[in-house]
């Protein structure tokens, strides 16, 4: 999972098996790691609600959205969900929960990107 953050909006990005994953557990989180065990972690959750919820907690990013539109979304073509909240003195936060259509490749065992079943060295 991805997280994009820029001026007032936050944007995930989720690979095919992710996306089934929110489906079907109802959550997915990832963190960045930080020296001396630090580490930010962002989770992205569905609740019963209707509209998209976001918090920040002490050590990560919590967005909430609507489980009836991550199923509809899950098992689609769509390739993303839109959605804001506000903050504080009425400040919109647009949040955006996308597929991410560049990670239909596969990798290796050392991670690897393999294309049409070349290992791509271009990179190493």
């Amino acid at each position: 999972m991805k997280l994009r953050i820029e001026d007032n909006s936050l944007r995930l990005r989720l690979s095919d098996l992710e996306v089934q994953q929110l489906a079907s557990d109802g959550t997915l989180s990832s963190k960045v790691s930080f020296p001396k065990g630090k580490a930010l972690y962002y989770i992205i959750n569905t609740h019963s609600g209707i509209s998209f919820e976001a918090s920040l907690q002490n050590d990560g990013i919590r967005i909430s959205i609507p489980n009836n539109l991550c199923q509809k979304w899950a098992h689609s073509e769509q390739i993303g969900l839109k959605g804001s909240c506000l903050v504080d003195d009425g400040v919109e936060l647009r949040i955006l929960v996308e597929k991410d259509l560049g990670c239909r490749h596969q990798e290796d065992e050392e991670g690897k990107v393999i294309q049409r079943g070349i290992r791509d060295t271009s990179t190493v």
